[in-house]
């Protein structure tokens, strides 16, 4: 984890929360434990468990995110220009739905 955080150098923390993120695991829709990181260049996701990094995404890549609801449990959805999608769910989306805002990525 700690050579993890030392990737961030010349970037400026805006924020860290633990999330979950949706994936493909061979066909199946699993969704995954770990910690988003947004810099002011751009989004990192990071799954303890396995001690890897699932989402590494410069802010000029992205095209715009969505906001919405599993029942009652608030989702992100970030979209790239070139389509592929993350699907984000927990209670902590709601701060990185704040920090994309602050960022100035569109809301779609």
């Amino acid at each position: 984890m700690k050579s993890f955080c030392k990737q961030f150098s010349g970037e400026r923390l805006v924020g860290s929360r633990r999330m979950k993120l949706r994936v493909d695991l061979s066909g199946e829709w699993v969704a995954v434990s770990g910690r988003m990181y947004v810099t002011d260049k751009r989004l990192r996701f990071y799954m303890d468990i396995f001690e890897s990094e699932l989402i590494n995404l410069r802010l000029m890549d992205i095209r715009g995110f969505s906001t919405g609801r599993t029942f009652v449990i608030p989702t992100v959805t970030i979209q790239r220009k070139d389509g592929e999608e993350y699907f984000l769910t927990g209670f902590q989306t709601r701060n990185l739905r704040k920090w994309l805002e602050l960022l100035g990525a569109a809301k779609l």
